[in-house]
C-alpha cells in the first residue's frame, strides 16, 4: 500500500561472509500516512518475525552444501530405486492376487453353469418321464 506503513526486505551481503550469495535481510520501516488495518499491523508483524527468523538461520550458517555431490547423488538415485522396486513388487503382488481371484472366478461361474446345465437335465428328464407315464396313461385308458 502506498504511503502506508510497511516492511521490507532487502538483501544485502553479511560483512565479512567469504560465501557472497548469503543474503541477510533488513527491515525498513517507512512513516505511516494512512490508517492501518489490524490485518495490515498483523502481516507486518509476522513479516518482521519471518525475517528475524531468516537472519537468525543465515548467521547461523544457513544451509551448508554437502561434501560431495555425487555421493548425494548417489543416496538419492539409491532411494529411487528401493522406492521403484517396492513399487514393482507391489504391483506385481496386487496383479498375482486379481488373477487369481479371477481365475477363481472363471472357476465359481464355470461350475455354477454346470451345476445349472446339470439341473436342467435333471428337470427335462423328470419332465419327460412324467409326460411319458401320462401319455402311457392315456393311451391305455383310451385304446384298451
Amino acid at each position: 500500500m502506498p504511503g502506508c506503513e510497511s516492511v521490507q526486505a532487502n538483501p544485502r551481503t553479511a560483512a565479512g561472509d567469504l560465501r557472497l550469495h548469503r543474503p541477510v535481510l533488513e527491515t525498513v520501516q517507512l512513516l505511516p500516512a494512512c490508517i492501518s488495518t489490524p490485518e495490515w499491523k498483523a502481516w507486518t508483524a509476522s513479516l518482521t518475525s519471518w525475517i528475524s527468523a531468516w537472519n537468525d538461520f543465515m548467521n547461523a550458517g544457513g544451509i551448508t552444501p554437502c561434501a560431495d555431490y555425487n555421493d548425494t547423488a548417489d543416496e538419492v538415485d539409491s532411494f529411487i530405486d528401493s522406492m521403484l522396486s517396492w513399487y514393482r513388487e507391489l504391483l506385481a503382488e496386487r496383479l498375482d492376487m486379481y488373477e487369481r481371484a479371477f481365475d477363481q472366478l472363471d472357476v465359481d461361474i464355470e461350475t455354477a453353469r454346470q451345476n445349472c446345465e446339470e439341473a436342467h437335465d435333471d428337470q427335462d428328464l423328470l419332465i419327460s418321464s412324467q409326460l411319458d407315464d401320462i401319455e402311457a396313461q392315456i393311451d391305455a385308458i383310451c385304446n384298451p
